[in-house]
């Protein structure tokens, strides 16, 4: 894998262009399979940025340069299938099993896999991370109790080394770890990369047991490499340029306390030298030697021979091209839906429970309500839950028409105007990044069609100029459904009060039949507008989680202005 002049550029205010910092500046690098790196540096010095551009998570829109993968060019496209990019942050379904997540791994990113190939692919993940004992068991929550943080990180691990790829990126897989579980998962990444994977690790001044353990070691400091090469080499180097390090000490320490910062004799020098500046200034002309250093070294030469003169080996044309289907993922998402519906007893059982609860006093309310007066027939609060357990309990209880195709015909209406509610949600909530926002501006989807649906106000009694709102809610077609099917034709003591009814809510243009197409309409409609704004939801989450430290320090990612250095990994 190549990295050929990599620019990316995050403006501080979009009409002022020179208000910009450099975060990564001219990394030349080589990191090859078999080994294990840790990309090291103190807190906004670029390693993030680093990790995310070497795995394709920065928007190529905001990007400059080539990548090339054995003499392939790729992008961020190309790169997925290839490799895998585990985040500190554990996010897996609570109700599904340590193997159940690890098989839905490989069938959503592996394509035309037999059954036996992933139970093997699947196995062979779990003993090579020791999880054979917590296999069978929940990944859990905050409620449900599950799996340790460490079998959590390991199934993580296990998820993407499944897939069989050829470059693992980790973000502080150690992060949250006791030492014990910490030395574990670097000892399993170590392992994992003996079977001719490149794995690269971010990790944040680890303790020396776990900073031995990796094979090369990338420092970085204001977005420049202080150091690249292997980790036993590492204070060899800097005690070359003066910097001794003690007996007894944390490699990892020494450099983030003597090397990356001043210690008491450059302090010393700074105010013999009257230096004008302040400490940050006299740090960063440090940074700037030590920068400069590398560049002159021998492990620096090795490297741009590597990037120089580059082993081309294609890889697979497949690797580049293949990818599952998105029916296939329609579907297995679907059966992941469901079995988390069903698992999940605590939300089930709140739900039927609710929907019961709801039912029944609707139905005592209700209760033979056709005897009495009309007018409460038509006045059932389209409010439902479990739609078809909320109709098969408050239909009888109400005392609505006892033909069985009516019964139906009322479930049908419940449970598409249920189904269109929620692909309304999606809809309205997937155009929002912010939960509070979403959840703010959902109450003007529901409240604008419920008020037009003819339910609470007769649709008649509306001024002409915004009357056309009720032929936009979903609610007036499930309305004009179950009033229809219980009014048409109904009579008492002989009179057709039923169509007069009809006729003074205004229910009367549209057929049961006609209100049954507009709605599902309008869940389709939802549902393919719901289904875009997710789209989009993930590829702007995507580029935020991708820009995040940029973001965060108000910083520009800046690469060489020209085309003569390369990455090779």
């Amino acid at each position: 894998m190549i990295l050929e002049t990599l620019k990316s550029k995050f403006l501080l205010h979009k009409k002022d262009e020179s208000k910009k910092k450099i975060i990564l500046d001219k990394i030349t690098g080589s990191f090859t399979p078999g080994r294990l790196t840790a990309i090291l540096g103190p807190s906004g010095s670029g390693k993030t940025s680093l990790l995310n551009l070497l795995s394709g998570r920065i928007s190529s829109g905001n990007v400059e340069g080539n990548i090339w993968l054995n003499g392939r060019k790729a992008d961020s496209g190309s790169l997925g299938p290839v490799s895998r990019f585990i985040s500190q942050d554990d996010v897996m379904m609570s109700t599904m099993t340590v193997r159940e997540v690890i098989e839905m791994a490989i069938k959503f990113r592996v394509d035309g896999i037999t059954p036996e190939e992933i139970t093997r692919r699947a196995d062979d993940a779990i003993n090579t991370l020791e999880l054979e004992k917590c296999q069978n068991t929940l990944i859990g929550d905050t409620i449900t109790k599950g799996i340790s943080g460490g079998e959590r990180k390991r199934t993580s691990i296990a998820m993407e080394m499944a897939t069989d790829s050829s470059i693992l990126f980790l973000d502080e897989p150690t992060s949250g770890l006791d030492m014990y579980t910490s030395i574990l998962v670097v000892k399993l990444l170590r392992f994992i990369s003996r079977s001719g994977q490149t794995v690269v690790s971010v990790i944040h001044q680890p303790p020396s047991e776990i900073f031995k353990l990796f094979d090369d070691v990338v420092l970085l400091s204001e977005g420049k490499i202080i150091y690249f090469g292997p980790q036993e080499e590492l204070l060899g180097y800097f005690s070359r340029l003066g910097f001794q390090s003690p007996n007894n000490t944390n490699p990892a320490d020494f450099v983030f306390t003597d090397v990356l910062n001043l210690n008491e004799a450059e302090l010393e020098k700074m105010k013999v030298e009257n230096f004008p500046g302040s400490k940050a200034d006299y740090k960063l002309l440090k940074i700037n030697d030590l920068a400069e250093s590398w560049k002159v070294s021998e492990h620096y030469n090795v490297i741009k021979e590597r990037v120089d003169n580059p082993i081309l080996d294609p890889l697979n044309e497949l690797n580049f091209t293949s990818s599952v289907s998105p029916s296939r993922q329609f579907f297995l998402l679907c059966d992941r839906a469901v079995k988390d519906t069903f698992r999940n007893e605590l939300v089930l059982k709140a739900r039927l429970t609710q929907s019961i609860a709801m039912s029944l006093i609707m139905g005592i309310v209700f209760y033979k309500s056709n005897t009495k007066s009309t007018s409460t027939v038509i006045q059932l609060p389209v409010q439902i839950m479990c739609p078809l357990i909320f109709s098969a309990i408050s239909y009888p209880m109400v005392g609505y028409r006892g033909e069985f195709t009516k019964f139906l015909i009322h479930a049908a209406a419940m449970i598409l105007l249920s189904l269109t509610s929620f692909s309304l949600g999606i809809f309205a909530s997937a155009y929002f990044d912010d939960l509070s926002v979403a959840l703010a501006a959902l109450p003007l989807f529901l409240i604008i069609p419920m008020i037009f649906s003819g339910f609470l106000v007769n649709s008649g009694d509306t001024m002409a100029w915004i009357g056309w709102l009720q032929w936009v809610s979903p609610i007036k077609y499930a309305f004009t459904i179950v009033a229809t099917n219980q009014l048409r034709g109904y009579k008492i003591n002989g009179v057709d009060v039923g169509d007069a009814s009809l006729i003074s809510l205004n229910l009367g243009p549209f057929s049961i039949l006609a209100s049954f197409g507009f709605l599902a309409l309008y869940f389709t409609i939802f549902t393919v507008l719901g289904y875009l704004g997710l789209e989009n939801f993930s590829r702007r989450s995507s580029l935020k989680y991708s820009r995040q430290s940029t973001k965060n320090q108000k910083t520009v990612l800046l690469g060489s202005p020209d085309n003569s250095e390369r990455m090779n990994l």
